[in-house]
């Protein structure tokens, strides 16, 4: 027996070439018709077609993925309009190109929460050597979201301090333990257990000016290093 689960969707109403559409990006459901009725009759048509076929055929959970969505174990993570864009060239033509209304409408979808859950990613970067060392940031990996930043003398240390290794050194090796390596490490690991106490992954890149996963994170999100 499947259970559903409500979720708010965007939909985007339009017209063009003399038919009005019901758009919904993030299921890739198009409802249209001679009237704005017509086109809203026609996507409640073919959502519930939609969610009948995918029921049977066990193909929702592959579908939502396959537009990027996410979700906690109890909650979807639905991609906005902008990340959704780039992959849907149809959606950012009508962003840019139309005038529309963004809707927002509460449908029943199968609930896959669980089997979509996947761990949070935060990812290691570092900027350019400087002279006495270099920076270093720890970031979510969806949004760019800085979790945590040090300043270390070398990459090994920076992952370190970041606690994407174990420690360089053990707790003997220094007289304070708040400046030790092992001090940063756990003070970094804890925090990363706070902000996510289901689990993460742990990605180290290194120098990001040249890695494609980060620059599309700092191009879709804005973020500065």
């Amino acid at each position: 027996m499947t259970n559903f689960k409500n979720v708010q969707v965007d939909i985007l109403q339009f017209n063009e070439d003399g038919l009005f559409y019901n758009y919904c990006p993030a299921l890739h459901l198009t409802g249209y018709g001679k009237t704005l009725l017509a086109s809203t009759q026609s996507f409640d048509i073919v959502f519930q077609e939609y969610i009948v076929y995918t029921v049977e055929n066990l193909t929702f959970l592959a579908d939502i993925k396959s537009l990027n969505w996410q979700s906690t174990r109890t909650e979807y993570l639905i991609p906005t309009l902008s990340q959704l864009s780039h992959i849907d060239e149809n959606l950012k033509r009508i962003l840019d190109e139309l005038e529309f209304i963004k809707i927002t409408a509460s449908l029943d979808l199968p609930d896959v929460t669980k089997e979509l859950c996947i761990k949070p990613i935060i990812y290691g970067i570092l900027d350019s050597p400087q002279r006495y060392g270099v920076q270093a940031w720890a970031i979510n990996g969806q949004t760019g979201d800085i979790i945590s930043q040090h300043f270390c003398s070398s990459e090994g240390f920076a992952k370190s301090d970041l606690g994407f290794t174990g420690p360089l050194f053990n707790k003997a090796a220094f007289s304070d333990d708040s400046h030790s390596t092992v001090s940063f490490n756990s003070e970094r690991l804890e925090k990363y257990s706070v902000l996510y106490p289901d689990g993460f992954d742990l990605i180290w890149i290194g120098s990001w000016q040249n890695n494609e996963i980060i620059k599309n994170i700092i191009q879709l999100h804005g973020k500065k290093f």
